[in-house]
């Protein structure tokens, strides 16, 4: 049965690059190998395994969050990391290690600043988070959806503990940081075709939490996606894996 599933899982991503992008969402309960799967899935992607690409490396960006305390931006962390450290590879190692510095090297839109000035995103990253990409530049450029989920694990996001009066202006992060992550994944597929992880892990937690926001940048990255594969000219695909509990 759980090779059926590997078989169909490659077969829908290798088609999905075949005709320019797609969404894949990987659902299942707890502990049903729903990360390993997609972390299979990205390792064949980016050693150039997936048909349909050309056979060429495609570049991965991580998103993932858990259900608790302080993740409400997690994803978005996460996967601007991952983008900004692909768009920047002859950055030093330090810069690269560090999200500040990285967002330091864009031009952003003041709007773009509050949003990441409320999510909380600006703030120093932990030394835990930041030995965790480190070693960006000893490998690939490929984050398991491990890794990122540990760099997620560790971040301090204060944004969680805002309440909405906090949040008075007309800016709402969710909405201006998925329109920059997907900015930024714009201009990595003028380069290369692009997979993009999105995880949101429930485990056995019983929190209740308002995960509106992971589901906003999902959403806006599949529809990257759809608008990619609709296109029909582009020689880039863009495939998202979204990985939640069923």
């Amino acid at each position: 049965q759980c090779w059926r599933h590997l078989a169909e899982a490659e077969r829908s991503v290798d088609r999905f690059a075949e005709v320019g992008g797609g969404l894949l969402v990987l659902a299942g309960p707890y502990g049903s190998g729903k990360t390993e799967l997609t972390e299979h899935l990205l390792r064949r992607a980016v050693g150039g395994s997936t048909s349909g690409a050309g056979q060429l490396p495609m570049q991965a960006v991580c998103g993932a969050m858990e259900v608790r305390a302080g993740q409400r931006f997690a994803a978005y962390r996460t996967a601007l990391h991952a983008a900004l450290a692909l768009l920047h590879p002859a950055a030093p190692t330090q810069c690269r290690s560090n999200l500040r510095e990285l967002l330091g090297r864009e031009a952003l839109m003041p709007m773009e600043e509050r949003a990441l000035e409320l999510a909380g995103l600006l703030s120093s990253m932990t030394g835990s988070t930041r030995a965790s990409m480190a070693d960006q530049s000893e490998v690939p450029l490929y984050h398991s959806l491990r890794h990122s989920m540990l760099a997620a694990i560790n971040s301090v996001d204060r944004a969680e503990s805002m309440k909405p009066a906090d949040i008075a202006d007309d800016c709402i992060p969710g909405q201006v940081l998925a329109k920059l992550v997907v900015r930024l994944v714009e201009r990595l597929l003028q380069n290369g075709s692009v997979i993009v992880a999105m995880r949101i892990s429930q485990g056995t937690s019983l929190l209740l939490m308002d995960t509106s926001d992971f589901w906003m940048l999902a959403h806006a990255l599949g529809t990257l996606a759809m608008k990619q594969r609709s296109c029909g000219t582009s020689q880039h695909s863009l495939i998202v894996l979204v990985t939640c509990r069923k």
